[in-house]
């Protein structure tokens, strides 16, 4: 059995020539076998040097992603730390854009409207790895990742021709097939071309009454090498969907059949094509990158808050970046420095309708462009100390134009300067401990500033300081690796919902500036493998988060927990080789209980405590055949994914439910 960990790589790793840092993809030869819950399966020398920087990370590898074969997000995310149960990375704001998502390093869409369920809205077939990196910690990423960056590489085609197609089916009426095709080319007039192409198709009935999930998603990569040191590709996808969700229930609905479904809590009709292009090359003293990725959304959609919708959302990203390696000699301090620029464009033509659908209640368009120039320094100090320095500046501006009120027109701009520093130090080739401190700066969205009957244009940023630390390596003898953090992160003007009315019975808000916040926890990844046929894995969270200073119209909610945002989340997995190629996985995860309410006396049944939800994986490979059967909530719990408690017309709860058990099985053939 392979025992090459993560660690045994870090002295290679501290050569400055080698020090490309996290981002846009790159074409890389040498891969190493991790068995970690930070890395699991081969990775290549980029998630090594992630692995290294002074943050805390994970990367979720193609072996993790074709276990859990995902449709839901969470599904995958619940297995690694600092997952929130509400939109973000660490912070539980449904309502905020803290998570950055990214496809080979670049923007999907503008970083405002950011969240990490928008992984789904990449091919799942075309995945590679995920990248998460927690917290404002790089200056190579947006000053708004509060909460951090989802980075989704996609695939690089193999030399040798593979073909895979494959089918799934199961409760609820699920239905999904796909096909794949990859490979290179050689030796044409342009030299190797590689090539990937993926086409796959969804029909997911749902557990609830009258919820779908529709999807045709196709996807297709080049990839060109202009001399021996360059790469360049393009990518294109394209998706089409139609989804409805199942709204929320109150106490006594959910009690009497959780499967009913009132009202929809959201349906879209929705087309979306993308494109980018991204070019490396490296040099022998450094690397330079660059890329472009351009995204188009466009349907209508009804949601339960805001009322039916058509929308055209374009977003563009451009980024380009060169790092320089400075070698050191017997007197001088060997060094990285890594510069570069990013540029994004976004448009958000929104028409909003009444209820009917027949009169038009709001048109605006909205322009948002951010200049970002960003720099980041390595210093070697010693073997095993590295300091890492970075800094980035962003100019954030936003022209409103209201096609039914010109008064409404409106220009604003917000302008943000993000240091940072970390440092990591070598305690033994196999364990390493780290450090940083870091700023971030998030403009307010313009759907709060802009949009709506209750906007607040006069807004200001959001600023965070984050401080964390942390610990990571391996026993190799034990076959035991470990991945753990502290951080802690005040949030200063951050940005509240008050209630003004409710009107057709929507609750109406307006955000304002009005408190400060305090996030604090601990993070930890821990895999263990006594024997070839059994292998353990454990994430854990530990989340503090309150409000430090917040009065809402006389009532003092400081020192108050946030509102779903359990202290404790355990996701524990166990799994067994009980023969050749057969694999069997039973995971359980767990949270504590949390308040469903700011003012965390309001609700008189105090705290939601969720049962333990269990599932259950297997799968078999055999020649070019491979078979899996998947049982999720395998006791089949009645939970509710969050529960929230309004103190208005008298005191009432609202349950979103989690899907009861669900079995499934597919087949695949590759060839």
């Amino acid at each position: 059995m392979k025992k090459v960990l993560m660690v045994a790589a870090l002295p290679l790793l501290q050569s400055p020539v080698l020090q490309a840092e996290e981002g846009m993809q790159v074409e890389v030869a040498d891969t190493v076998e991790l068995e970690s819950l930070a890395v699991t399966g081969k990775t290549s020398q980029p998630v090594l040097r992630l692995k290294t920087s002074p943050i805390m990370s994970t990367v979720i590898g193609k072996k993790e992603l074709d276990k859990v074969k995902f449709t839901d997000p969470v599904e995958l995310l619940n297995r690694i730390p600092g997952i929130s149960m509400s939109r973000n990375l660490r912070i539980p704001r449904g309502d905020k854009g803290y998570t950055i998502p990214l496809v080979d390093g670049l923007s999907v869409r503008n970083p405002y409207r950011g969240s990490f369920g928008q992984i789904e809205e990449t091919n799942t077939g075309d995945m590679e790895r995920i990248e998460v990196i927690m917290g404002p910690g790089s200056a190579l990423y947006g000053s708004n990742a509060f909460g951090g960056v989802i980075n989704v590489i996609t695939r690089e085609p193999p030399e040798e021709q593979e073909n895979r197609v494959w089918v799934e089916a199961g409760d609820h009426d699920r239905l999904r097939t796909g096909f794949t095709t990859t490979g290179t080319i050689a030796e044409t007039s342009v030299g190797n071309i590689g090539y990937f192409l993926d086409a796959n198709y969804w029909d997911i009935g749902g557990y609830r009454d009258n919820s779908d999930d529709d999807r045709k998603a196709i996807s297709g990569k080049l990839v060109f090498h202009p001399t021996e040191n360059s790469k360049l590709w393009v990518r294109g996808e394209h998706l089409d969907r139609n989804e409805k969700e199942a709204g929320s229930l109150t106490q006594a609905e959910f009690d009497a059949d959780p499967k009913q479904n009132p009202g929809l809590s959201s349906a879209v009709d929705s087309e979306t094509n993308s494109a980018s292009i991204g070019y490396s090359l490296l040099t022998d003293r450094g690397e330079f990158l660059s890329g472009f990725s351009y995204r188009h959304d466009e349907g209508f959609k009804i949601t339960s808050f805001g009322g039916p919708s058509d929308y055209d959302l374009q977003d563009m990203d451009f980024k380009t970046q060169y790092r320089h390696d400075f070698f050191g000699s017997d007197s001088g301090i060997a060094a990285s420095l890594t510069t570069g620029l990013e540029l994004v464009y976004s448009t958000n033509d929104t028409v909003g309708y009444d209820d009917a659908v027949v009169v038009v209640e709001e048109d605006e368009n909205i322009k948002m462009f951010t200049f970002a120039p960003f720099t980041q320094l390595d210093l070697f100090l010693t073997e095993k100390t590295k300091v890492t320095l970075g800094l980035r500046y962003e100019k954030v501006s936003y022209d409103v134009k209201d096609n039914l009120d010109s008064t409404h027109d409106a220009e604003r701009d917000f302008y943000g300067l993000s240091p940072k520093i970390g440092m990591t130090y070598d305690i033994s080739s196999d364990h390493m401990v780290f450090g940083g401190v870091s700023k971030g700066f998030a403009p307010p969205s313009d759907s709060r500033m802009f949009q709506g009957e209750y906007e607040n244009p006069d807004l200001d940023a959001e600023i965070a300081t984050n401080y964390e630390i942390g610990m990571r390596g391996s026993f190799h003898e034990q076959n035991l690796s470990y991945d753990v953090g502290l951080y802690y992160m005040d949030i200063e003007d951050f940005i509240v919902n008050e209630y003004v009315e409710t009107v057709r019975g929507r609750d109406k808000y307006r955000p304002v500036n009005a408190s400060e916040i305090n996030f604090r926890g601990l993070e930890a990844q821990l895999e263990y493998q006594p024997f070839d046929y059994l292998h353990f894995g454990i994430s854990y969270t530990y989340a503090r988060n309150k409000f430090e200073d917040y009065v809402d119209r006389g009532v003092d909610y400081s020192g108050n927990s946030l509102s779903s945002s359990p202290e404790h989340h355990i996701n524990a997995r166990v799994s067994v080789i009980p023969a050749q190629n057969f694999e069997i996985e039973l995971e359980m995860d767990s949270i504590s209980d949390y308040y469903t309410n700011n003012s965390n006396d309001a609700d008189p049944d105090g705290t939601y405590d969720r049962d333990d939800v269990f599932n259950l994986r297997a799968g078999y490979e055999k020649g070019p055949v491979e078979l899996w059967l998947s049982a999720l909530n395998l006791t089949d719990e009645k939970y509710a994914t969050g529960v929230s408690y309004s103190t208005r017309g008298g005191g009432s709860r609202s349950y979103s439910v989690g899907d009861g058990r669900t079995v499934y099985f597919g087949a695949a053939l590759n060839f």
